[in-house]
Order: structure tokens, then sequence, then C-alpha cells
């Protein structure tokens, strides 16, 4: 089958979702595999992890591929598009398409900017009458900025309306440019009617400036944006802006490929149309459309479950103490996102540790399937394949799209990650910070596999130093373990929550060191019945609790019936001059039932008893 490569950043985000769409559809109508390989922006200022981001493009081998696709302007990477040209340069022979942005090298699909920019100025002079009418650029280093200014002077010259020094703000396509763009409009008499934005962020941003001013839009001023982002049809007055037709580019570039097969001619520059789409903000239509607003809500749903799952996400990452553990945690939160599978391919270091050279390439030849994500259970195998066949032909598909990242920290590079995705949306604000607290608590595994210093002290972290069974970081394990369990497997666990009775009677007495002895001995009593059944920790004071990997209530109230016959033989032994006794409330975890119910139900039923007891006295 022919393959196609695709090289994005960011992609999951509106313009690349809609065109990698796009790509994959034609692609399989057209009988390409296409193979995506994904970098991401710089972390902070870290640039040294950034310089990692840019060996995607030595993943694939390019001479698997019959054409290269490249969406070079959603690339955050420092340098990483100059780059990859190059390395295409040298090592590519066949087509390179380039998405909207033009190149002198291969093929470039793009935009008439001046054309749509001439087009949504002369409707803001023809159809609202406005003559003062300001313009907030690009980059006016990239071709695109330069050219959607020349479609504003184009028209405000042809209409014989002046354009001043202070009528263009130089902009950078991004969200910051409002509060400085409005200000240099104000600060000149008379203010403007109407402000052109070369894109729908700097819109977005000039609005927002506006509206803090109590400078109403449309009535006031108006405001174009360009490209129709989803963010600016939600805004309110929508924002009239220029429809890019993403899709229609990624259809394109299969259908490039297949004219050059084919033996036609083809000019380099490859033009599609734009399309104005009037909305409220320059004055024509402010309602707002019912499908805008549906998409806005489970935006705001799909983005709190995710706030709320992210909360817990790195802490269990960090709390995996061996690679197992780590990706039951990793294919626990894997399995929310929309991706069908995830191949974790790691580096043969045999190999690379075979290389004598100080300066290693990133990937084996040869490289190692260790584990698949996505189904109840992880898989684990040692499988050695060809990097060039980026996986194994038994996990491919006919047709179907491979997704391709980095997985490395900050030191090391692992490998990559294949996926198989379900779908696209809802998954730009959770997947890159599961992919980097994955790598980052693979590389704390490794750094602890070779040091037993700080092993040791890892295993004292969750130790409690009094009693010596675990402490609440033990416990977070523990239930975490087995609640992800739970909603895999509906595999149903048991927390009972337990203190001891009357230690501070012991301790006012006897004194303090006699109550430790007592919280001590009741410590060890839960310790050695819950081996191989369950967990025990002391989260605090004369309080325990216990994990039991049961959901039967009849084993639970063997084990709490064992551990008080344990508790009356240590009484009869006379070692203590006082009575050594616990309280015991218990819950069934199942999957019907919130974590946190299970503990609140544990905690009253062990109140109840403990609050009996004293009206028996």
């Amino acid at each position: 089958m022919k393959k196609v490569a695709f090289f994005t950043g960011q992609l999951f985000v509106e313009y690349q979702v809609e065109v990698t769409k796009a790509l994959e559809e034609e692609a399989k109508k057209r009988g390409y595999q296409l193979d995506i390989f994904v970098n991401f922006g710089v972390y902070g200022d870290n640039f040294i992890y950034a310089e990692g981001e840019k060996s995607i493009m030595q993943i694939p081998y390019l001479e698997e591929y019959e054409g290269v696709i490249l969406a070079a302007d959603t690339f955050e990477l420092p340098g990483f598009d100059e780059e990859l040209t190059q390395y295409l340069k040298k090592h590519y022979r066949k087509p390179v398409i380039n998405l909207r942005k033009e190149k002198e090298e291969g093929y470039s699909i793009i935009i008439d900017d001046v054309q749509a920019t001439e087009a949504i100025v002369e409707h803001m002079i023809t159809v609202h009458g406005f003559e003062r009418i300001c313009f907030v650029t690009g980059k006016l280093s990239m071709l695109d900025a330069q050219r959607r200014l020349q479609g504003y002077r184009n028209v405000m010259e042809k209409y014989h309306l002046p354009v001043t020094e202070h009528m263009i703000y130089k902009g950078d396509y991004w969200r910051g440019v409002g509060a400085p763009a409005v200000k240099w409009f104000l600060d000149q008499d008379p203010p403007p009617q109407a402000i052109v934005c070369s894109n729908d962020y700097m819109a977005i941003s000039v609005c927002d400036a506006l509206t803090a001013r109590g400078i109403r839009i449309p009535e006031d001023i108006a405001v174009t944006g360009f490209d129709d982002l989803d963010e600016a049809k939600f805004y309110f007055p929508p924002i009239t802006s220029m429809r890019v037709p993403t899709d229609r580019m990624g259809i394109r570039a299969i259908e490039i490929l297949d004219e050059i097969a084919q033996g036609r001619k083809l000019a380099a520059k490859q033009m599609v149309p734009v399309h104005t789409s009037i909305k409220g903000s320059c004055g024509c239509n402010k309602k707002l459309e019912m499908s805008s607003v549906q998409n806005l809500l489970s935006q705001k749903v799909n983005l709190e479950n995710t706030l709320s799952m992210l909360a817990y996400m790195s802490v269990s990452f960090d709390n995996a103490d061996n690679y197992e553990s780590l990706m039951n945690t990793a294919n626990f939160y894997a399995r929310r996102l929309p991706i069908r599978r995830m191949y974790i391919c790691f580096n043969d270091q045999e190999e690379l540790d075979s290389i004598e050279s100080d300066e290693k390439p990133p990937y084996s030849h040869n490289m190692v399937l260790k584990t698949i994500l996505g189904d109840k259970e992880p898989i684990f195998l040692e499988q050695k394949f060809e990097r060039r066949k980026i996986l194994p032909e038994e996990y491919r598909n006919e047709g179907e799209s491979i997704y391709c990242v980095t997985f490395r920290d900050r030191m090391d590079y692992f490998g990559y990650i294949a996926m198989t995705m379900k779908r696209l949306d809802n998954i730009q604000y959770v997947f890159q910070i599961w992919l980097l607290s994955l790598a980052d608590a693979l590389g704390k595994l490794k750094m602890y596999s070779t040091s037993h210093e700080l092993v040791e002290l890892r295993e004292k972290y969750e130790i409690d130093p009094l009693t010596g069974i675990g402490n609440r970081r033990r416990l977070e394990k523990a239930v975490r373990v087995r609640h992800e369990k739970l909603i895999s497997s509906r595999e149903p666990f048991a927390l009972l929550s337990i203190d001891m009775d009357d230690l501070k009677t012991i301790n006012d007495t006897y004194g303090h060191p006699e109550g430790d002895c007592a919280i001590t001995t009741i410590a060890h009593i839960l310790d050695s019945e819950c081996t191989g059944c369950g967990v025990a920790v002391r989260t605090g004071g004369d309080e325990f609790v216990v994990c039991l990997d049961t959901g039967d209530s009849d084993e639970v109230l063997d084990f709490v019936k064992r551990v008080k016959h344990r508790i009356d033989e240590e009484n009869r032994t006379g070692r203590h001059e006082y009575k050594l006794s616990i309280s015991v409330g218990y819950a069934i975890a199942t999957k019907e039932i919130p974590l946190v119910e299970s503990i609140k139900i544990a905690n009253e039923r062990m109140y109840a008893e403990k609050k009996g007891k004293k009206h028996r006295r």
C-alpha cells in the first residue's frame, strides 16, 4: 500500500484537526496509508526539551513514502520548519506539499490572502459605508501577513480612502495584541469606524480591549477577523471573518500526489478559495448559531471533566513504583481519551550501545514494542521490529492512519508512541500532559533503578516512622490501584476505617511512650492480617485504614473477627496494664458508589460503633 507522511505541530487544535480529518478521508479513498508525525512546542522556557521535539523528523524512513505533506505554520518549535525543509531537501526526492505556507521547494497549497482581505474590507465600505478603517497585521515576516496588508491597501486606494501610519498596527497573529492595538488606534482623532484584523485571535483580543473601555461592538466600532474559528463564532457578537476551507486543503494535497503519479504537470503554487462569513461584529447579523452554542456547552463540559482528571493524573503517575504499575496507570487515563490503541515503542538499547560515537541517534533502526494500551488491561510484550515499518505489520489495518509522537524526558530518548484514534476532538487538553507525565515518571523509575539510596528514600517516604507500616502516601497508592481496577474491570474492594479506643486514657495514665506502644501493637496486628489480601496504613494518631481486595461483606467481617481475636489474645498475655480495643467501620467501593462516599460510609459506621461502646459503659 502506498504511504504518505504528514508532519504537523500541536495536532489537537481546530485547524490541524480539520485538515487531518480531510487528509485521512481522502487518503483512504485513494488507497494511501497516512502516517502522521506530531510535535509540540516549547514547554515554558525549556528550549533544550524543544530541541528534542525536533527529532520527530528522524522517525520515518522517508524513502518509504510517496509524498510528504507539511503543515509548516503549525510548528511552534523555533527553527524547526527550516531544519525540516533542509532535512527533506537532503534526504528526500519525491513530492513535498506545503499547506498554507508558500515555499520554493515543492508544492504549496495556499489561499488568496489578497483577494480574501479585499473582499472583507470592501464589505465594510460598500455595505456599511465606513471610511475610516484601521488594520491589524499578522507577523510581517510571513508572506500571508504581507498579502493581507496589501489587500487592505488595495481596497482603500480603490475607494480613494486615506491610510495613515496610525491606521495600521503591526500585530503577531496572537491574543495579546488587543490592548496595545486599540490604544494605538484611539490615540488619534477621529477614532476608527472599523478595525480589520488579520486573524480571529487578534480580532477577539481587540474586541475584549474595546469592551473593557466601554466601547460597543459594532455600534461604536466594527471588528472583523480571518479564519472563522469556532472561538470567533462563540463570541458575542459573533465575529465577521473569512472562512478558510481547511478540509479542501487536505483533499487537494492527496489529489496532487495522485496527479503527479499520473504524470501531470502542475503549478508549484495551488490556490484554494476563501469565503466571507458575515456575522454580528460588523453590524450585519448578531444572532448566535445554535449549533455553535451547543458546541460551546459541550466543550465546557469536556473541559470541566478534563480539569478534574488532570488534578489526579500527575500524582497517580508519580506513585507508580515499577514499569507494570506505571503502564497500568497510563492505561487507566489513556482509556479516557478518544484513542483506540497506543503502542509504546522503545529503542533497542543494545543496538544504540554498540554505536561507537558520542553523537548517538535518537532512535535505533530496530525498535521494541513493549506495551499496548487501550484495552481493559495493558498488554506487555517484547517484540522487535524494523523502525521503517513504524509498527509490526500485524498491528496495522489497511487504510488506518497511524499517529506518532516522540517519547522522551528531559534527558533520554525512550523511543516513540504510535497511536490509532477513534476521533481527534476533546483530546487537546489532556494528551500532552498525559505524555509528559508518563515520560517524567518513566525517567524517575530509571533513576531509582540505578540508585539504591533513592530506592531506600522512596520506601521510607511511604512508611510511618512510629509503627513501620504504611502511611497516607501508601494509602493513596493502594486506593488508586484498586480504584483503577474497579473502573476498568468492575472489581470491588473494601475500605475499613479503624480507630483505637481510649488512647487518651492510656496516655494520661501510663504516659505517651506506652501509648505509642499500644498504637504499634495494633498496627502490627493489622499489618500481619492484611498479608496477601490487602494493605494496612496508619493515617495519623490512633487512626488506621485498611484496603482489602474483596467486595464480599462476609470476607470483610471475617477479617475484622480475626483482628479482634488477635487483640483479645494480646490482652490475655498480660503484657499491658490496660485493655487494647478498636472500633471498625467498613464500606464496599463499587462503580456505582463514588470513592469519597465509600470512605464517608466507613467512617460513619466506625464512629457509630465507638459511640455504642461509650453508651454501654
